[in-house]
């Protein structure tokens, strides 16, 4: 007899465990946001309800407990109110709605859904209510609902308000107008936008037209992992380490990694090489690939509270590369390099010495000239001899064609101005009126320059009257003349006292 009391006493604590495991709350109330003096509701869904079931909603000035059979209790008047809908009744699903009444500023704050069975609480959701009302200036106010984190594709209403009747609310987004419903629902100028969320940090503002202002919103969106798998290394060489990474974005951002080798857990599959997990399981490494692993599939499966995310990677292996193979590359680059640099090298010398030649014969150039001046300065001059007196007064006279030294001998006019013979010097130019270094010296006649093994009687003179002649016919006196002692022919002296005018002919040049 006490076994059979035994046995029903343990179907009913079976019976009760089961409901215990089975009363899950599916779907609580969600962050939300009301306008003053309107309804709001709060939405709470369970299932596995059994009749020793109770749902306790939990406000912000109290606790409510009530069941799918429950009502109101009375000290709370006409604030609350409370429904119940049927889900599905084989599953005893059931949504337990509580609606608040008559928004105002003392109902905002944390609302919370709470089942309990047998006096114990088994679920628990909690959400904020927010209650907003028109800006006093006119100011648009906006907000969304559901409000907080959304997920994935789940529809959300964004409302914008004012309290200006002529506010022309519209709203936008990334520069573009979004369709709106306009109305005086909530205010004298109300725009509601409805659509399915999908981009996590979009942002969207209402403008009022009239008064010139926006109030701007920025959703956040929960999503499941996005993943792609990718090897560490260009190719899967036989005989070499390869890792594989598993990169994946989503919302929320933290991550649980679950690998596959050809369909079965990594941790389960008897790899002869093994394997080898880092970075919280987002880096698989396969040590010594070998043939068996050519045409694998391998698998990152990235969890996330939202969901779940994969991708595959199908592996193909391919023969290492021997130690030329390896090593040849190298070490063309390193004497590619090497050339380079020694092209650089001699570019930068050759530069260098180009520069420094350039100098060197720019130095010779001004030394040569130095040098040319110096001669010149110290040239012989003409010296003024006798002449017959059919050259007085002739204007016309110039120069005096080239003369043969050895032709004086035989010359018969001995009384012509004869050049100072003067081996192995340079011909000076004529200077310039005006110049500083311009001297009488400076048109002292020069013979051409000659070589030891040129013969004496092939040398040229060149004859040029000194243009200051004409100063010259006006002055008397003593003057030196600078004789060329290789040229026995010329006189040893002049005789200062004789009247110049007798030896310089006058001639206007």
């Amino acid at each position: 007899m006490w076994s059979w009391k035994v046995i029903i006493l343990a179907a009913n604590l079976l019976i009760v465990a089961h409901d215990v495991n089975t009363q899950t709350i599916i779907a609580g109330p969600r962050d939300t946001s009301g306008v003053s003096g309107t309804d709001q509701r709060l939405a709470c869904t369970v299932n596995g309800v059994s009749s020793l079931t109770v749902v306790l909603w939990e406000v912000p000035r109290g606790s409510i407990l009530i069941n799918h059979k429950a009502a109101i209790p009375s000290e709370y008047g006409n604030r609350f109110s409370t429904e119940t809908e049927t889900i599905n009744d084989a599953a005893n699903e059931y949504t337990f709605i509580l609606v608040i009444h008559n928004l105002d500023d003392n109902d905002g704050g944390e609302y919370k859904c709470k089942v309990l069975f047998d006096s114990n609480i088994v679920a628990e959701v909690s959400a904020d209510v927010y209650v907003m009302s028109p800006s006093s200036d006119g100011r648009p106010t906006c907000f969304a609902n559901p409000s907080g984190e959304l997920v994935e594709n789940e529809i959300v209403t964004l409302t914008c308000i004012s309290s200006s009747p002529t506010a022309d609310l519209v709203w936008r987004s990334e520069g573009n107008h979004l369709p709106t419903t306009s109305s005086t629902k909530y205010a004298p100028s109300t725009s509601e936008l409805s659509f399915s969320a999908n981009d996590d940090g979009r942002r969207y503002s209402c403008v009022s037209i009239f008064l010139l202002s926006e109030c701007n919103l920025v959703l956040s969106v929960q999503y499941p992992p996005k993943v792609e798998v990718t090897p560490t290394t260009e190719d899967v060489e036989l005989g070499k380490s390869v890792g594989f990474s598993c990169e994946a974005t989503g919302n929320p951002s933290v991550f649980t990694y679950t690998w596959f080798y050809s369909g079965s857990l990594i941790t389960e599959y008897g790899r002869t090489n093994g394997f080898q997990l880092d970075n919280n399981g987002k880096l698989l490494t396969l040590p010594d690939v070998d043939p068996n692993d050519d045409g694998v599939t391998l698998t990152c499966q990235v969890t996330n509270e939202v969901g779940e995310g994969e991708n595959e990677y199908f592996i193909v292996t391919v023969d290492g590369k021997s130690t030329v193979e390896i090593v040849g590359p190298i070490l063309v680059t390193i004497v590619l390099f090497i050339i380079l640099v020694i092209l650089i090298a001699f570019t930068t010398w050759y530069c260098r010495q180009k520069k420094t030649i350039k100098k060197i014969k720019k130095k010779e150039l001004i030394r040569r000239a130095e040098s040319a001046r110096r001669k010149r300065q110290n040239g012989s001059v003409i010296i003024p001899m006798r002449q017959t007196n059919s050259l007085r007064g002739n204007t016309n006279v110039g120069y005096l064609p080239d003369i043969n030294p050895r032709q004086r001998e035989n010359d018969e006019d001995d009384d012509r101005l004869r050049p100072i013979p003067r081996r192995k010097s340079e011909t000076s130019s004529i200077g310039k009126k005006g110049s500083v270094e311009s001297s009488m010296s400076d048109y002292i006649v020069q013979d051409m320059p000659t070589t030891e093994e040129e013969d004496p009687s092939d040398a040229s003179y060149v004859y040029q009257v000194n243009p200051h002649i004409t100063d010259f016919n006006s002055k008397k006196g003593s003057y030196t003349v600078n004789i060329d002692v290789d040229d026995p022919s010329l006189p040893s002296e002049v005789d200062s006292t004789e009247d110049i005018d007798s030896i310089i002919p006058s001639t206007d040049l």
